[in-house]
């Protein structure tokens, strides 16, 4: 039996979901052993004397800082995971007034210097942070094959959608003109938004529908009954957003949606179209709209690469040689 106690500061989230308690605790499914997986919020012998491993989710503060100190000093490995380039936050992330400070950036640093294992999302990730750590494994978000497998065809349903949370304001309007043009030259479709703050829409995008969040649950199953054609992901090109992962795809996929992306490296996969520009994107989306046989071709490529290298029963094989190697077995 194996013990891995998890600390996050939101175990309800998406990052949750998809790096921490959702991922790990799955791992039981494909491992020899039995693996018992707990949150962790209250840090002493006590609380820790019965566990293998302490998993860090997106340590970066003072008090994540503290608990890993305390974890090494009563001889427990660390595993931290990072899903963000935490030293380039754009200006227009609400987030950015506090990760610009030197005292954060130091418990960042410090965090991943204590961790005796750091797992990221993409190469870009790795490369920045191995600076700090040489022992850093990618680690790919992945679909949940186990409570939401994909089970949808390619969608004939005229739905563009996007979903993401205020700090992708300026990814928006990155290609805001774009998407102003294709909701006016496309009447038929509904250009579907789901997400927070999304005012500066309204009047611009014609036949604009836009959905509040949802928790993960929830969110899973409207999408899968909404059923998009289409998935955009706009993003600005900055050094932030090079090191993104590609969720908006697989759940573009999971709903029966081909997806247009930016042209950086994770995104740069089989059935996604990437743009490089503004005017670049509108004609990706647009030759979507317009060419069901490219959607379909598209739509299959993406779901053959997923279903060959992104389901969580896939990938977890690689944290069960993370843990292998940690724990030295």
């Amino acid at each position: 039996m194996l013990k891995i106690k998890v600390c996050t500061q939101n175990p309800e989230g998406p990052c949750a979901y998809y790096r921490s308690l959702g991922v790990l605790s799955k791992l039981s499914k494909i491992s020899n052993e039995h693996i018992i997986i707990e949150a962790i919020t209250n840090f002493d012998w006590h609380t820790l004397s019965d566990c293998d491993i302490v998993f860090f989710e997106r340590p970066r503060d003072e008090a994540l800082l503290n608990a890993m100190k305390f974890t090494k000093d009563f001889g427990i490995p660390i595993w931290s995971d990072v899903d963000d380039d935490f030293f380039n936050i754009p200006k227009y992330n609400p987030s950015y007034s506090h990760f610009i400070q030197p005292s954060v950036r130091n418990w960042v640093e410090q965090c991943l210097k204590l961790s005796d294992v750091v797992s990221v999302t993409t190469t870009d990730l790795k490369e920045k942070y191995s600076k700090y750590n040489k022992n850093i494994h990618i680690i790919e978000n992945a679909v949940n094959n186990y409570n939401f497998p994909i089970t949808s065809q390619p969608s004939e349903n005229p739905i563009v959608n996007w979903r993401g949370s205020v700090t992708h304001r300026n990814d928006i309007l990155s290609c805001f003109s774009s998407l102003v043009q294709l909701s006016q030259n496309n009447q038929n479709y509904r250009f579907n938004f789901i997400g927070n703050d999304l005012w500066y829409l309204e009047d611009k995008i014609y036949n604009l529908k836009i959905e509040q969040p949802l928790t993960q649950v929830p969110y899973f199953k409207y999408i899968n009954q909404l059923q998009p054609q289409i998935q955009i992901s706009p993003l600005e090109f900055n050094t932030f957003n090079v090191g993104k992962s590609n969720i908006s795809w697989l759940e573009g996929i999971y709903s029966g949606a081909v997806c247009v992306g930016p042209d950086m490296n994770e995104w740069r996969k089989p059935g996604i179209e990437t743009y490089k520009t503004q005017e670049e994107f509108y004609e990706k989306v647009q030759i979507l709209i317009s060419d069901k046989k490219k959607r379909i071709k598209n739509f299959y490529e993406s779901l053959d690469y997923i279903n060959e290298n992104l389901l969580l029963s896939k990938v977890n094989e690689k944290r069960i040689q993370l843990i292998n190697t940690l724990l030295k077995r």
